[in-house]
């Protein structure tokens, strides 16, 4: 029976929200981090740490009381601080993206050797698998969550403003949706924040504007001051997309994975007509958060956990 969890990494939000629920379910569940302002208020059960190798905390945490070791991101400095230790209990890999394409050979040998230090990968968005073949253990699907409510119902809209709401990579192929806008009668707001910030300001239309990012508690209220959202265009989903239409708000990008859903996702074609179509779409929007709530609930997502959890210690 699974009754202590170590989380390393909050990536995307992911490692508080699945801790937290853990909680409620009764599990004992921990998470260690560097300290973010995207972590949700302050909680008894979050432990931070600064993020540099030679600054670590972790030998104040006795990690083999725990149960599982719940590893988010193959790619960083706490994941490779686990994975240096002497580690008796099972841990479970978990990648959410940039971290299954490492952009230099450092990193490659980097991820490879924490991933060898599990028999179990969790993978958070479809598209990942194409990247994961080289993994010879479990992989498995867990579908990320949003973690937001409503906080506003009277929260003034914008009139003429889309939101594009995304972290900027360049494997999310934004080039193609600034084709699609470039010549819209609409102003879009862009989050200043990525490592591929400069690569994409250097030919964004005018109509985009770039905005400061806001910690993530303040984003439920920025993002109900829209009437439609824009998400990433590789034709896949992640956190920033579950997070608009968890709010019911219209969302649009290319959804190319139905396949992993009983339901198809509801989403008009990718166009400029659609865009402006859209805007305002509230029906659309309330038919998306349905989905969501059906396939992307944080609860059904942590029970799913729990029984990962147990299946993996029944096999030791």
């Amino acid at each position: 029976m699974v009754t202590r969890v170590l989380h390393i990494n909050n990536i995307a939000s992911i490692g508080y929200g699945l801790c937290k629920t853990l909680n409620e379910y009764g599990i004992e569940a921990d998470l260690i981090c560097r300290p973010s302002r995207s972590i949700g208020g302050k909680e008894e059960w979050i432990h931070t740490v600064k993020g540099r190798l030679n600054e670590l905390k972790l030998n104040k945490i006795k990690i083999n009381e725990y149960d599982i070791i719940h590893c988010h991101y193959l790619t960083n400095f706490l994941s490779l601080s686990i994975s240096l230790r002497n580690i008796d209990k099972p841990i479970i890999l978990h990648a959410h993206g940039t971290d299954t394409r490492p952009q230099n050979i450092l990193r490659k040998i980097w991820q490879r050797y924490v991933a060898s230090k599990g028999d179990t990968l969790i993978y958070s968005t479809p598209d990942l698998q194409e990247n994961l073949t080289w993994f010879k253990g479990e992989k498995i699907y867990l579908p990320n969550f949003s973690i937001l409510k409503k906080e506003n119902l009277e929260a003034e809209k914008y009139e003429n403003r889309v939101l594009i709401h995304a972290r900027l990579t360049k494997n999310k192929q934004f080039e193609k949706l600034f084709l699609l806008i470039k010549d819209l009668k609409l102003n879009f707001d862009l989050f200043k924040i990525g490592p591929a910030i400069h690569y994409y300001m250097e030919y964004t239309p005018d109509n985009i504007t770039f905005i400061e990012p806001v910690p993530h508690t303040k984003i439920p209220t920025l993002l109900e001051h829209y009437k439609l959202i824009l998400g990433r265009q590789d034709g896949s989903i992640g956190v920033s997309e579950l997070e608009a239409m968890s709010l019911g708000i219209p969302t649009l990008f290319p959804f190319n994975y139905n396949e992993f859903y009983e339901k198809p996702l509801p989403m008009p074609e990718m166009t400029s007509q659609n865009i402006l179509g859209n805007f305002g779409n509230y029906k659309l929007g309330e038919k998306q958060k349905n989905w969501v709530d059906e396939y992307h609930n944080i609860r059904k997502v942590t029970k799913r956990l729990i029984e990962i959890y147990a299946r993996k210690l029944d096999e030791i």
